[in-house]
């Protein structure tokens, strides 16, 4: 299972020196921390570093200390007078990395920015369950079978315990000849909040759209 350790990080406009330097100690403490967990590291965040600037080193300095990589190349935030860098993706695996976006946002200043990850999807593990395969199961050849039991031999305990015992035995023995106990393997993954009423619903949807594609093809 792929774990990766995100940090979402805004740094304030005002007072930026001080904001970067108290953002570069509060970072190192935490990749420290994070770096014996040996997991893909992701920090996302408005910094307010212009990383098109070259005079401006201290998030570049801070990526080669930790062996990072800034993946976002182009302007965060375009106005009429500037274009900057200051939304920034770092990562420590780049070879996670399909692709990466920034796209026009109409709701604020900053646009917005995106890492696609070639990440496989894990297969669940197979659940399995116990249960009695009624497969091969016949009532009359069952009922045969139960009818000669020797269920005397119940009786023949003082102990209720015993007897129980005895009964189950007994009936057990028939039953497992004719209902098998199994171990079957769960095809789909349970989904308890799918109700009876929901799958008759997604029948019925089912049921439409196929006559739907139906008469369209017939009117085509």
């Amino acid at each position: 299972m792929l774990v990766i350790v995100d940090l979402f990080l805004y740094v304030q406009s005002t007072g930026l020196h001080q904001q970067h330097s108290i953002f570069l100690t509060q970072s190192c403490d935490a990749l420290i921390s994070a770096m014996p967990m040996d997991k893909p590291i992701f920090i996302l965040g408005d910094l307010n570093c212009h990383l098109l600037n070259l005079s401006d080193q201290a998030l570049v300095n801070f990526c080669t200390s930790f062996n990072l990589t800034q993946l976002i190349r182009q302007p965060t935030r375009v106005t009429d007078s500037s274009a900057t860098l200051i939304d920034v993706i770092l990562t420590s695996h780049e070879n996670l990395i399909i692709d990466t976006k920034v796209k026009p946002s109409s709701i604020r200043d900053n646009n917005l920015t995106y890492v696609v990850l070639n990440v496989k999807r894990q297969r669940p593990k197979p659940i399995y369950i116990t249960t009695r395969s009624f497969k091969n199961y016949q009532q009359n050849a069952f009922l045969r079978d139960i009818s000669m039991v020797p269920w005397c031999i119940v009786d023949c305990f003082d102990d209720i315990d015993d007897s129980l015992h005895a009964f189950n035995t007994l009936f057990n023995e028939v039953l497992d000849k004719h209902a098998p106990i199994r171990k079957v393997k769960i095809r789909g993954r349970p989904s308890p909040y799918i109700t009876d009423e929901i799958r008759e619903l997604i029948k019925s949807r089912d049921r439409w759209r196929n006559i739907a594609r139906r008469t369209s093809k017939e009117r085509c």
